[in-house]
């Protein structure tokens, strides 16, 4: 099975960025998040990009269906974004993060041991000490481009 990092896309002039402390993640309350995206006076022209890699991966509501048509197994969290003109919810995974399947070469290639995924679906492995990756299989990938979703931007991963 082919698999694919899929990450924010940083041609995008301004996606909107949200952040999340960890005691806001480990509560069982839901998050809401207002953002401010307005400076002084004016309104900021913001993305509402379907995938935010960073810090933690959240997914759109768009984004969220697809993967739940292929695996309707995957944990999901709502964030709640308040924005002065739109209220938008994101979907946390709330998944295992694989550890010890993804490694960069010399190249700053990544590539996935092919052994240890055990036909994985939609995950979020850990790349080195502090990095986190999302990872999606080719079938999800190609649903991801058929449905037009936007501020995503997809490598393929190497196996070894």
């Amino acid at each position: 099975m082919e698999y694919f990092v899929i990450e924010t896309d940083d041609r995008r002039s301004k996606p909107l960025k949200i952040s999340l402390l960890e005691s806001e993640l480990k509560s069982e309350e839901p998050i809401t998040k207002k953002i401010n995206v307005s400076q002084e006076g004016m309104v900021c022209e913001v993305e509402y990009v379907d995938f935010i890699s960073s810090p933690i991966p959240l997914f759109s509501d768009k984004f969220k269906d697809i993967a739940s048509t292929y695996y309707p197994d995957l944990n999901w969290r709502p964030i709640f974004v308040v924005t002065k003109d739109k209220n938008l919810v994101y979907w946390l995974l709330e998944e295992e993060i694989v550890e010890e399947v993804v490694e960069e070469d010399e190249d700053k290639q990544i590539k996935i041991k092919k052994e240890e995924l055990e036909d994985r679906t939609l995950f979020i492995a850990k790349l080195g000490k502090f990095k986190k990756i999302t990872i999606v299989p080719l079938a999800l990938a190609e649903s991801i481009l058929r449905n037009n979703l936007s501020g995503i931007r997809m490598k393929k991963l190497k196996q070894y």
